[in-house]
C-alpha cells in the first residue's frame, strides 16, 4: 500500500512473516461502529514490504468484500497510511487482520559525532509560542 522510500534500498538480510489480528467479540450486538485503522507497514531503505493485505470482517459498508480496496486509504500528516471505515449493520464480532512479509536490512552505522546533543533535541521538541519546530511538538504538550 505505501510507496517505497526514495532512499537506496539494501538487499534484505532476512525475511519475516507478520500477522496482526485484532478481534472484538462484543457482549451485545453493535448497531453502528466507526473505526480508524493504522495497520499498513512502510517500505524504507531497511524494510521492504511485500504481499501486504488487510481484511475486515464483516465487510464494512460499501465494500464489495472483506479485503480492503487500496483506494480507500488516506495518508496522515506524517505519511502513515490510514483507513476509516464504518458498519451500520448489526454485528456481534469484528475481525481486522493485517498480514505481510518484510525483508530487513541492517541500518547504516551511527556516527555519534554527526548527531546533535540530546539537550539540543529536547529543546527543539519544546513548545515555543508561534513556532512549530517539529511535528513531534504536538505530542509533547500536557
Amino acid at each position: 500500500m505505501s510507496a517505497p522510500s526514495t532512499a537506496a534500498i539494501a538487499a534484505p538480510e532476512r525475511w519475516l512473516r507478520v500477522q496482526h489480528d485484532t478481534v472484538y467479540d462484543y457482549d451485545s450486538p453493535v448497531e453502528l461502529a466507526h473505526h480508524l485503522a493504522c495497520l499498513s507497514p512502510r517500505s524504507t531503505a531497511q524494510q521492504q514490504v511485500r504481499g501486504w493485505r488487510l481484511t475486515v470482517e464483516p465487510a464494512p459498508d460499501g465494500w464489495p468484500a472483506a479485503e480492503v480496496p487500496p483506494e480507500l486509504f488516506s495518508t496522515d500528516p506524517w505519511g502513515n497510511a490510514r483507513l476509516v471505515f464504518s458498519h451500520a449493520q448489526v454485528h456481534e464480532r469484528l475481525a481486522v487482520c493485517s498480514g505481510f512479509e518484510v525483508g530487513l536490512s541492517a541500518p547504516p552505522p551511527i556516527d555519534p559525532l554527526a548527531s546533535p546533543a540530546w539537550e539540543a533535541v529536547a529543546e527543539s521538541l519544546r513548545y515555543h509560542a508561534g513556532a512549530v519546530r517539529s511535528e513531534a511538538v504536538e505530542f509533547t504538550l500536557a
